[in-house]
């Protein structure tokens, strides 16, 4: 093994990449299987999308000062405060999934948690690590966050059909409990600007409403920015469509239950991956505004493909007859 890397699993850096593995399996795993449960539970693609925005919702909220509360403090509480905190939304979905409210509740407060974890973890990484694996300790989170991704969508519809809909969300709080377990290893990790958790807060929403308006002219002003964060919008929005979509389609369309769309989700998925590394190794042959704006056509030529397959599906299916049909004499 690449002396690097031993010296890196070796160091405080394996309790945090653990504790990302468990927590980053067990929110893809919840997010996907309440999507399903509120497609079976209202049959109305309207309130998926209602649902959705609760997963988006929060990164709206806090996204802002989420990241300076988390250079503020100690990361390592933080991080064990988001771990048992989607425990204990975790086992209150064991009790409530069956009504709408609670889960978009649930998901709300659930995906708050997400907020300030992502960026407590991403910066405590460095202080985690020398300078020399910085590189490598990231490539390993990146690639964890593309493997949990698979991980989660194509083992949620499994799992539940093995533990039922009540143990399956016995099972994830657990994962989340042990993400918290693992984090207890870790040691304080406080920045220069350290201070209290209660008393941050105050400080922090100043602190971003600063950086807010900085940032808002920064974009004002530069039309390349403003260009990319509109297409970064618009694409958010069509993979908040197609995540709305996704139920009705497998269990109307293609005839799959939703639990068992992992014959589906893993090859999306090993895709995602696929593609990820794809660029990280020849993105650099390429002008980076030419390969998004080819990748996002070719996006949106593979959508429309995939709405005409029931119908393509169909007109096969009739030719099929007609063919096989006798004829008169």
């Amino acid at each position: 093994m690449d002396p690097l890397a031993l010296k890196l699993i070796n160091s405080p850096f394996k309790f945090i990449w653990i504790n990302q593995i468990l927590l980053q399996v067990a929110q893809n795993m919840l997010n996907f299987a309440l999507l399903i449960f509120v497609f079976q539970l209202t049959n109305s693609n309207t309130l998926v999308s209602i649902f959705i925005l609760s997963i988006s919702f929060p990164a709206i909220i806090f996204g802002g000062f989420a990241g300076v509360i988390a250079d503020m403090v100690d990361k390592r509480k933080l991080i064990i405060i988001c771990d048992l905190g989607m425990a204990a939304v975790t086992l209150f979905l064991f009790a409530t999934h069956t009504t709408y409210a609670f889960i978009l509740l649930a998901s709300l407060v659930l995906n708050s948690f997400v907020q300030f974890f992502i960026p407590a973890e991403g910066s405590a990484i460095p202080m985690l690590v020398e300078r020399k694996q910085l590189l490598a300790a990231n490539s390993l989170f990146f690639f964890t966050l593309y493997g949990s991704l698979i991980l989660g969508y194509t083992m949620a519809g499994p799992l539940v059909n093995f533990l039922g809909n009540s143990y399956f969300f016995l099972a994830v709080s657990v994962l989340f409990v042990l993400g918290a377990a693992f984090s207890t290893a870790l040691p304080a990790l406080r920045s220069n600007g350290y201070i209290n958790l209660g008393k941050g807060f105050k400080k922090a929403v100043e602190t971003t409403i600063e950086e807010i308006i900085e940032g808002w002219n920064f974009v004002a002003h530069n039309r390349l920015v403003l260009g990319g964060l509109v297409l970064l919008a618009v694409v958010q929005g069509m993979i908040a469509i197609v995540a709305t979509l996704v139920p009705g389609y497998f269990e109307r369309e293609l005839k799959i239950a939703a639990t068992e769309s992992y014959v589906v989700l893993g090859p999306l998925g090993v895709g995602l991956l696929l593609g990820a590394l794809s660029v990280e190794r020849f993105g650099k042959k390429m002008s980076r505004r030419l390969m998004v704006l080819r990748a996002v056509l070719v996006c949106g030529i593979i959508l429309v493909i995939i709405g005409l397959l029931p119908v393509l599906a169909s007109v096969f299916d009739r030719s099929q007859f007609i063919a096989q049909r006798p004829r008169p004499f």
